[in-house]
Protein backbone atom coordinates (compact mmCIF):
# COMPACT_ATOMS: atom_id res chain seq x y z
CA UNK A 1 0.00 0.00 0.00
CA UNK A 2 1.13 3.58 -1.03
CA UNK A 3 2.37 5.23 1.93
CA UNK A 4 2.06 8.94 -0.02
CA UNK A 5 -1.97 8.25 0.11
CA UNK A 6 -2.17 9.50 3.65
CA UNK A 7 -0.76 12.77 2.67
CA UNK A 8 -3.87 13.65 0.89
CA UNK A 9 -6.26 12.28 3.87
CA UNK A 10 -4.42 12.88 6.82
CA UNK A 11 -1.46 15.47 6.22
CA UNK A 12 0.90 16.32 9.00
CA UNK A 13 1.92 19.54 7.46
CA UNK A 14 0.58 20.80 4.17
CA UNK A 15 1.93 24.27 1.86
CA UNK A 16 -0.57 25.75 -0.36
CA UNK A 17 1.34 28.26 -2.95
CA UNK A 18 -0.42 30.64 -4.47
CA UNK A 19 -0.31 34.40 -6.11
CA UNK A 20 -2.09 36.92 -4.28
CA UNK A 21 -3.04 38.65 -7.58
CA UNK A 22 -4.05 35.17 -8.71
CA UNK A 23 -6.36 34.86 -5.83
CA UNK A 24 -7.80 38.41 -5.65
CA UNK A 25 -8.33 38.37 -9.24
CA UNK A 26 -10.21 35.14 -8.91
CA UNK A 27 -12.46 36.04 -5.29
CA UNK A 28 -10.45 32.85 -3.96
CA UNK A 29 -7.98 34.64 -1.74
CA UNK A 30 -9.89 35.05 1.43
CA UNK A 31 -11.82 31.35 1.32
CA UNK A 32 -8.30 29.55 1.01
CA UNK A 33 -6.90 30.86 4.20
CA UNK A 34 -10.62 30.89 5.87
CA UNK A 35 -10.57 27.31 5.20
CA UNK A 36 -7.00 26.13 5.85
CA UNK A 37 -7.69 28.00 9.37
CA UNK A 38 -10.46 26.76 10.10
CA UNK A 39 -10.25 22.82 9.30
CA UNK A 40 -6.03 22.09 9.53
CA UNK A 41 -5.11 25.18 11.69
CA UNK A 42 -1.50 25.23 12.59
CA UNK A 43 -0.60 22.07 10.48
CA UNK A 44 -1.55 24.08 7.26
CA UNK A 45 1.03 27.24 5.74
CA UNK A 46 -0.60 29.70 3.22
CA UNK A 47 2.17 31.10 0.90
CA UNK A 48 1.96 33.98 -1.58
CA UNK A 49 4.63 33.38 -3.59
CA UNK A 50 4.98 36.66 -4.99
CA UNK A 51 6.72 37.85 -1.47
CA UNK A 52 7.38 34.13 0.08
CA UNK A 53 10.88 34.26 1.18
CA UNK A 54 12.41 30.80 1.39
CA UNK A 55 13.17 30.93 5.07
CA UNK A 56 9.06 30.89 5.35
CA UNK A 57 8.61 27.16 3.69
CA UNK A 58 8.24 24.67 6.23
CA UNK A 59 11.23 22.13 5.64
CA UNK A 60 9.00 19.07 5.62
CA UNK A 61 5.70 19.07 3.61
CA UNK A 62 3.17 16.36 3.07
CA UNK A 63 1.27 18.19 0.65
CA UNK A 64 2.04 21.02 -1.30
CA UNK A 65 -1.30 22.67 -3.23
CA UNK A 66 0.40 24.35 -6.26
CA UNK A 67 -2.01 26.96 -7.32
CA UNK A 68 0.21 29.66 -9.04
CA UNK A 69 0.07 31.08 -12.54
CA UNK A 70 2.23 29.82 -15.22
CA UNK A 71 5.26 33.05 -14.85
CA UNK A 72 5.67 31.49 -11.22
CA UNK A 73 6.40 28.30 -11.85
CA UNK A 74 10.39 28.22 -11.33
CA UNK A 75 10.19 30.68 -8.73
CA UNK A 76 8.38 28.57 -6.90
CA UNK A 77 10.53 25.38 -7.77
CA UNK A 78 13.54 26.76 -6.87
CA UNK A 79 11.85 27.79 -3.50
CA UNK A 80 10.90 24.11 -2.94
CA UNK A 81 14.30 22.91 -4.23
CA UNK A 82 15.85 22.21 -1.03
CA UNK A 83 12.31 20.89 1.04
CA UNK A 84 11.30 17.56 1.62
CA UNK A 85 8.12 17.02 -0.45
CA UNK A 86 5.58 13.48 -0.44
CA UNK A 87 2.88 14.85 -2.46
CA UNK A 88 2.09 17.47 -5.31
CA UNK A 89 -1.59 18.55 -5.86
CA UNK A 90 -2.48 20.54 -8.83
CA UNK A 91 -5.79 22.06 -8.84
CA UNK A 92 -5.43 24.31 -12.16
CA UNK A 93 -4.14 23.39 -15.79
CA UNK A 94 -0.34 24.39 -17.32
CA UNK A 95 1.10 24.02 -20.52
CA UNK A 96 2.45 20.64 -21.44
CA UNK A 97 6.14 22.31 -21.12
CA UNK A 98 5.44 23.84 -17.48
CA UNK A 99 3.72 20.21 -16.56
CA UNK A 100 6.69 17.84 -17.90
CA UNK A 101 8.84 20.89 -15.56
CA UNK A 102 6.93 19.44 -12.69
CA UNK A 103 6.96 15.33 -13.07
CA UNK A 104 10.47 16.20 -14.18
CA UNK A 105 11.34 18.05 -10.56
CA UNK A 106 8.68 14.92 -8.95
CA UNK A 107 10.54 12.32 -10.64
CA UNK A 108 13.71 13.52 -9.42
CA UNK A 109 12.91 13.49 -5.88
CA UNK A 110 10.90 10.67 -5.71
CA UNK A 111 7.11 12.86 -4.91
CA UNK A 112 3.94 12.34 -6.45
CA UNK A 113 1.67 14.35 -8.18
CA UNK A 114 -2.30 14.60 -8.16
CA UNK A 115 -3.46 15.95 -10.95
CA UNK A 116 -4.00 18.60 -13.00
CA UNK A 117 -7.88 19.26 -12.82
CA UNK A 118 -6.81 18.02 -9.17
CA UNK A 119 -8.79 18.79 -5.72
CA UNK A 120 -8.76 17.71 -2.31
CA UNK A 121 -11.88 17.88 0.09
CA UNK A 122 -10.12 18.45 3.49
CA UNK A 123 -9.90 22.49 2.98
CA UNK A 124 -13.79 22.84 2.89
CA UNK A 125 -14.36 20.46 5.85
CA UNK A 126 -17.61 21.69 7.46
CA UNK A 127 -17.28 24.64 5.11
CA UNK A 128 -20.08 26.10 2.55
CA UNK A 129 -17.60 27.97 0.81
CA UNK A 130 -15.36 27.21 -2.33
CA UNK A 131 -11.48 26.43 -1.59
CA UNK A 132 -9.33 25.73 -4.52
CA UNK A 133 -12.33 25.31 -6.99
CA UNK A 134 -15.28 23.47 -5.39
CA UNK A 135 -17.47 23.55 -2.05
CA UNK A 136 -18.03 20.28 0.13
CA UNK A 137 -20.23 18.72 2.89
CA UNK A 138 -19.24 17.89 6.08
CA UNK A 139 -16.22 15.54 6.43
CA UNK A 140 -15.17 12.93 8.64
CA UNK A 141 -18.36 11.66 9.64
CA UNK A 142 -19.79 9.71 6.84
CA UNK A 143 -18.82 6.33 5.50
CA UNK A 144 -18.54 6.76 1.91
CA UNK A 145 -15.37 8.00 0.21
CA UNK A 146 -15.68 9.60 -2.64
CA UNK A 147 -13.12 9.37 -5.72
CA UNK A 148 -14.00 11.32 -9.00
CA UNK A 149 -11.75 11.34 -12.68
CA UNK A 150 -13.42 14.79 -13.40
CA UNK A 151 -13.61 17.67 -11.87
CA UNK A 152 -17.09 18.92 -12.89
CA UNK A 153 -18.79 15.25 -11.43
CA UNK A 154 -17.12 16.14 -7.96
CA UNK A 155 -18.80 19.71 -8.50
CA UNK A 156 -22.05 17.83 -8.76
CA UNK A 157 -21.79 15.46 -6.08
CA UNK A 158 -20.65 17.77 -3.63
CA UNK A 159 -23.13 20.20 -4.51
CA UNK A 160 -25.82 16.71 -3.31
CA UNK A 161 -24.04 16.13 -0.84
CA UNK A 162 -24.46 19.84 1.02
CA UNK A 163 -28.54 20.01 -0.36
CA UNK A 164 -28.94 16.85 1.29
CA UNK A 165 -26.51 16.70 4.31
CA UNK A 166 -24.82 13.81 3.27
CA UNK A 167 -21.60 12.86 4.97
CA UNK A 168 -18.60 12.54 3.29
CA UNK A 169 -15.72 10.55 4.96
CA UNK A 170 -13.11 11.40 2.69
CA UNK A 171 -13.22 13.47 -1.11
CA UNK A 172 -10.40 13.38 -3.51
CA UNK A 173 -10.56 14.59 -7.53
CA UNK A 174 -7.91 12.78 -8.93
CA UNK A 175 -8.23 14.93 -12.39
CA UNK A 176 -5.69 13.67 -14.96
CA UNK A 177 -3.44 12.14 -12.20
CA UNK A 178 -1.95 8.86 -13.54
CA UNK A 179 -3.45 5.53 -13.95
CA UNK A 180 -1.05 4.36 -10.75
CA UNK A 181 -1.89 7.73 -8.35
CA UNK A 182 -5.79 6.57 -9.05
CA UNK A 183 -4.93 2.96 -8.03
CA UNK A 184 -3.41 3.84 -5.03
CA UNK A 185 -5.53 5.61 -3.72
CA UNK A 186 -8.37 3.13 -4.70
CA UNK A 187 -5.87 0.03 -3.03
CA UNK A 188 -5.49 2.71 0.28
CA UNK A 189 -9.63 2.81 0.31
CA UNK A 190 -9.72 -0.63 -0.24
CA UNK A 191 -7.96 -1.36 3.15
CA UNK A 192 -9.13 1.95 4.95
CA UNK A 193 -11.25 0.99 8.27
CA UNK A 194 -12.87 3.80 8.31
CA UNK A 195 -14.04 3.53 4.31
CA UNK A 196 -17.41 1.79 4.68
CA UNK A 197 -18.32 1.98 1.15
CA UNK A 198 -16.45 3.58 -2.19
CA UNK A 199 -18.30 5.83 -4.30
CA UNK A 200 -16.18 6.43 -7.77
CA UNK A 201 -16.76 8.04 -11.06
CA UNK A 202 -14.67 7.29 -13.81
CA UNK A 203 -14.77 8.83 -17.33
CA UNK A 204 -12.32 6.26 -19.12
CA UNK A 205 -10.95 3.35 -17.35
CA UNK A 206 -7.20 3.60 -17.19
CA UNK A 207 -5.15 1.13 -16.13
CA UNK A 208 -7.36 -2.06 -17.83
CA UNK A 209 -7.18 -5.08 -16.34
CA UNK A 210 -4.83 -3.82 -13.06
CA UNK A 211 -7.54 -1.72 -12.22
CA UNK A 212 -10.63 -3.88 -12.70
CA UNK A 213 -8.96 -6.76 -10.87
CA UNK A 214 -8.00 -3.78 -7.61
CA UNK A 215 -11.98 -3.30 -7.83
CA UNK A 216 -12.60 -6.33 -7.86
CA UNK A 217 -10.65 -7.34 -4.87
CA UNK A 218 -12.25 -3.68 -2.96
CA UNK A 219 -15.73 -5.19 -3.91
CA UNK A 220 -14.96 -8.56 -2.01
CA UNK A 221 -14.29 -6.16 1.34
CA UNK A 222 -16.82 -3.46 1.13
CA UNK A 223 -19.36 -1.96 -1.28
CA UNK A 224 -17.71 -0.57 -4.63
CA UNK A 225 -20.44 1.96 -6.61
CA UNK A 226 -19.72 2.99 -9.62
CA UNK A 227 -20.72 6.03 -11.95
CA UNK A 228 -19.27 5.31 -15.56
CA UNK A 229 -19.68 8.67 -17.50
CA UNK A 230 -17.65 7.82 -20.33
CA UNK A 231 -19.17 6.49 -23.91
CA UNK A 232 -21.60 3.73 -23.63
CA UNK A 233 -19.49 0.13 -23.95
CA UNK A 234 -21.78 -3.08 -23.26
CA UNK A 235 -17.50 -4.44 -22.83
CA UNK A 236 -17.48 -1.65 -19.60
CA UNK A 237 -20.91 -2.57 -18.21
CA UNK A 238 -20.09 -5.85 -18.46
CA UNK A 239 -17.19 -5.84 -16.84
CA UNK A 240 -18.35 -3.24 -14.24
CA UNK A 241 -21.20 -6.32 -13.14
CA UNK A 242 -18.39 -8.58 -13.08
CA UNK A 243 -15.92 -7.19 -10.34
CA UNK A 244 -19.18 -6.72 -8.43
CA UNK A 245 -19.31 -3.52 -8.32
CA UNK A 246 -22.81 -1.70 -8.28
CA UNK A 247 -22.99 0.47 -11.56
CA UNK A 248 -25.36 3.67 -10.83
CA UNK A 249 -26.41 6.14 -13.93
CA UNK A 250 -26.39 9.36 -11.60
CA UNK A 251 -24.25 11.77 -9.33
CA UNK A 252 -27.60 11.32 -6.47
CA UNK A 253 -27.85 7.49 -7.00
CA UNK A 254 -23.94 7.43 -6.26
CA UNK A 255 -24.18 8.84 -3.35
CA UNK A 256 -27.74 7.58 -1.86
CA UNK A 257 -26.00 3.64 -2.37
CA UNK A 258 -22.48 5.20 -0.84
CA UNK A 259 -24.29 6.32 2.02
CA UNK A 260 -27.01 3.99 3.44
CA UNK A 261 -24.85 0.32 1.54
CA UNK A 262 -22.42 -0.22 4.90
CA UNK A 263 -25.28 -0.44 7.24
CA UNK A 264 -28.40 -2.19 5.19
CA UNK A 265 -29.03 -5.85 5.70
CA UNK A 266 -28.46 -7.89 2.01
CA UNK A 267 -31.58 -9.31 0.97
CA UNK A 268 -32.00 -13.13 0.75
CA UNK A 269 -34.36 -12.95 -2.05
CA UNK A 270 -35.92 -10.19 -4.67
CA UNK A 271 -39.03 -10.12 -3.03
CA UNK A 272 -40.33 -6.94 -1.68
CA UNK A 273 -43.49 -6.19 0.30
CA UNK A 274 -44.96 -2.57 -0.15
CA UNK A 275 -47.17 -0.40 2.41
CA UNK A 276 -48.37 2.79 0.63
CA UNK A 277 -51.04 5.46 1.41
CA UNK A 278 -51.06 6.27 -1.94
CA UNK A 279 -52.82 2.87 -3.39
CA UNK A 280 -53.51 4.27 -6.82
CA UNK A 281 -49.63 4.35 -7.70
CA UNK A 282 -48.90 0.59 -7.08
CA UNK A 283 -48.51 0.03 -10.97
CA UNK A 284 -45.52 2.47 -10.99
CA UNK A 285 -44.12 0.89 -7.70
CA UNK A 286 -44.36 -2.04 -9.75
CA UNK A 287 -42.83 -0.95 -12.42
CA UNK A 288 -39.75 0.73 -10.25
CA UNK A 289 -38.81 -2.09 -8.53
CA UNK A 290 -38.89 -4.61 -11.90
CA UNK A 291 -36.55 -2.43 -13.51
CA UNK A 292 -34.49 -2.58 -10.14
CA UNK A 293 -34.87 -6.34 -10.66
CA UNK A 294 -36.90 -6.92 -7.90
CA UNK A 295 -40.73 -8.37 -7.31
CA UNK A 296 -43.75 -6.82 -5.47
CA UNK A 297 -45.31 -9.54 -3.17
CA UNK A 298 -47.98 -9.63 -1.14
CA UNK A 299 -46.84 -10.95 2.31
CA UNK A 300 -47.73 -14.19 3.31
CA UNK A 301 -51.77 -15.61 3.90
CA UNK A 302 -50.61 -16.14 8.03
CA UNK A 303 -49.48 -12.59 7.90
CA UNK A 304 -52.15 -10.77 5.70
CA UNK A 305 -54.19 -12.91 8.80
CA UNK A 306 -52.71 -11.01 11.36
CA UNK A 307 -52.79 -7.44 10.02
CA UNK A 308 -55.87 -7.84 8.22
CA UNK A 309 -57.83 -6.30 11.03
CA UNK A 310 -55.23 -3.55 10.33
CA UNK A 311 -54.42 -2.75 6.81
CA UNK A 312 -55.88 -3.75 3.85
CA UNK A 313 -55.05 -5.54 0.97
CA UNK A 314 -54.91 -3.76 -2.09
CA UNK A 315 -55.77 -5.56 -5.30
CA UNK A 316 -52.20 -5.05 -6.80
CA UNK A 317 -50.65 -6.56 -3.57
CA UNK A 318 -49.94 -3.50 -1.78
CA UNK A 319 -50.80 -3.28 1.56
CA UNK A 320 -53.20 0.06 1.90
CA UNK A 321 -52.23 1.82 5.56
CA UNK A 322 -55.40 3.54 6.60
CA UNK A 323 -56.03 6.37 8.51
CA UNK A 324 -53.74 5.95 11.61
CA UNK A 325 -53.88 7.95 14.53
CA UNK A 326 -51.21 6.68 17.09
CA UNK A 327 -48.85 4.79 14.25
CA UNK A 328 -49.16 1.76 16.36
CA UNK A 329 -51.30 -0.17 13.88
CA UNK A 330 -48.15 0.65 10.94
CA UNK A 331 -45.78 -0.10 13.46
CA UNK A 332 -46.77 -3.70 14.36
CA UNK A 333 -47.75 -4.53 10.52
CA UNK A 334 -44.11 -3.21 9.82
CA UNK A 335 -42.91 -5.54 12.08
CA UNK A 336 -44.99 -8.58 11.42
CA UNK A 337 -44.33 -8.59 7.31
CA UNK A 338 -40.34 -7.96 8.33
CA UNK A 339 -40.49 -11.20 10.17
CA UNK A 340 -42.58 -12.88 6.94
CA UNK A 341 -40.27 -15.77 5.58
CA UNK A 342 -41.68 -14.77 2.12
CA UNK A 343 -40.67 -11.34 2.30
CA UNK A 344 -36.95 -10.08 1.36
CA UNK A 345 -37.20 -6.33 1.92
CA UNK A 346 -40.25 -3.84 2.97
CA UNK A 347 -40.95 -0.50 1.26
CA UNK A 348 -43.15 1.97 2.79
CA UNK A 349 -44.31 4.44 0.34
CA UNK A 350 -45.97 7.67 1.43
CA UNK A 351 -47.46 10.72 -0.25
CA UNK A 352 -47.12 13.46 2.29
CA UNK A 353 -50.08 15.27 0.28
CA UNK A 354 -52.68 12.48 1.01
CA UNK A 355 -54.04 11.02 4.15
CA UNK A 356 -52.87 9.28 6.75
CA UNK A 357 -50.22 11.61 8.32
CA UNK A 358 -48.18 9.06 9.98
CA UNK A 359 -46.94 10.27 12.97
CA UNK A 360 -43.01 10.47 13.03
CA UNK A 361 -42.12 8.40 16.07
CA UNK A 362 -43.59 5.48 14.49
CA UNK A 363 -40.27 4.85 12.29
CA UNK A 364 -38.26 6.00 15.26
CA UNK A 365 -39.53 3.06 17.48
CA UNK A 366 -39.18 0.57 14.97
CA UNK A 367 -36.12 -1.64 16.01
CA UNK A 368 -33.35 -2.39 13.71
CA UNK A 369 -34.68 -4.73 11.49
CA UNK A 370 -32.55 -8.13 10.17
CA UNK A 371 -34.06 -7.05 6.59
CA UNK A 372 -34.03 -3.67 5.01
CA UNK A 373 -36.87 -1.50 5.01
CA UNK A 374 -37.40 1.32 3.26
CA UNK A 375 -39.43 4.46 3.31
CA UNK A 376 -39.79 6.63 -0.32
CA UNK A 377 -41.60 9.71 0.57
CA UNK A 378 -43.33 11.17 -2.77
CA UNK A 379 -42.34 14.50 -4.26
CA UNK A 380 -40.00 15.19 -1.42
CA UNK A 381 -36.70 14.71 -3.01
CA UNK A 382 -35.40 18.00 -2.46
CA UNK A 383 -36.54 18.13 0.97
CA UNK A 384 -35.93 14.90 2.70
CA UNK A 385 -32.82 13.77 4.08
CA UNK A 386 -31.54 10.89 3.47
CA UNK A 387 -30.49 9.35 6.95
CA UNK A 388 -31.13 5.84 8.99
CA UNK A 389 -33.66 6.12 11.91
CA UNK A 390 -34.86 2.99 13.75
CA UNK A 391 -33.58 0.58 11.60
CA UNK A 392 -35.60 2.12 8.27
CA UNK A 393 -34.12 3.88 5.54
CA UNK A 394 -35.38 7.36 4.31
CA UNK A 395 -35.41 8.19 0.83
CA UNK A 396 -36.94 10.66 -1.98
CA UNK A 397 -38.77 8.94 -4.42
CA UNK A 398 -40.07 5.60 -5.03
CA UNK A 399 -37.53 5.35 -8.01
CA UNK A 400 -34.55 6.11 -5.25
CA UNK A 401 -35.87 3.39 -2.84
CA UNK A 402 -35.94 0.89 -5.34
CA UNK A 403 -32.87 1.23 -6.77
CA UNK A 404 -31.39 1.15 -3.42
CA UNK A 405 -33.04 -1.82 -2.53
CA UNK A 406 -31.98 -3.01 -6.10
CA UNK A 407 -28.23 -2.85 -5.05
CA UNK A 408 -28.44 -4.08 -1.47
CA UNK A 409 -29.98 -7.32 -3.73
CA UNK A 410 -27.40 -7.17 -6.05
CA UNK A 411 -24.77 -7.56 -3.39
CA UNK A 412 -26.30 -10.21 -1.70
CA UNK A 413 -26.12 -12.38 -4.42
CA UNK A 414 -22.87 -11.57 -6.29
CA UNK A 415 -20.57 -14.22 -7.10
CA UNK A 416 -17.51 -15.11 -4.39
CA UNK A 417 -14.29 -13.79 -5.45
CA UNK A 418 -11.70 -16.29 -5.74
CA UNK A 419 -8.25 -15.00 -4.02
CA UNK A 420 -9.71 -11.89 -2.49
Amino acid sequence: MAKWVDSIFKPARVLLVGSSKLWDSEGFYGRYLSNLSRNLGDKATVLDIEKVKEARVPKRIDLLILSIPERLLERTLKVLSSKALRCILIPGEFSPKAEEEIMAFARRRDVTVIGPRAAPGLFCARSKTSALTISTPPHGEGPMSVVCQDSSWGHEMLRISLRRRMSIGKFICAGRSSPNVLMDILEHLAGDQETGAICLQLSEIEGGRELLELLRRAAAAKPVIMLYTGAEDPIVSSAIKQIGAVAVKSAESLLVAGAFLPFMPRMSGNRVAVLTNAPEITEAIDTCLKRAGLAMVPPSPDTCNKILKRLAIGKSGALEIPQVSDGEALKRAVKDVVHDRGVDAVMIVLDPEMPPVIPENVFGSIEKNEKPVICAMIGRMETVVPKERGGIVFLGSVEEASEIAGAAFFLSRKPKVVGA
